[in-house]
């Protein structure tokens, strides 16, 4: 199982967002590729940013309510794993903008991906 979430550094310097599997961690998303944060909060709006960078639209097979507005829709929108939450949307609703309120800041993940 993997877990995710930001994690102060072992020297002390500041924080990543870090996956822990088996005892080891590691930083992901792009902080794996600068500096550490002066604060968790900054670490877990860089992981945000990250996971938002790419958005897919999905296709279901059977209507379903639109998240925000309740009107049948068969699509929606989902940010990259390990968040991988979709979200039904219709027309007017499946923007970038709108998965990110449904989906509020990243806290910590659980996952097996």
């Amino acid at each position: 199982m993997n877990y995710y979430e930001a994690r102060r550094l072992k020297d002390g310097s500041g924080w990543h967002f870090t996956c822990q599997n088996d005892g080891r961690v590691w930083p992901v998303g792009n902080c794996q590729e600068h500096g550490p944060h002066a604060t968790a909060e900054e670490a877990r709006e860089c992981f945000t940013a990250f996971l938002f960078e790419e958005i897919e639209e999905e296709s279901y097979g059977d209507w379903t309510g639109c998240e925000v507005c309740s009107e049948p829709t068969k699509r929606g929108l989902t940010a990259r794993r390990p968040l991988g939450d979709g979200y039904p949307l219709c027309d007017e609703h499946r923007t970038p903008e709108e998965l990110k309120r449904l989906h509020g800041p990243v806290g910590s993940i659980a996952g097996s991906h």
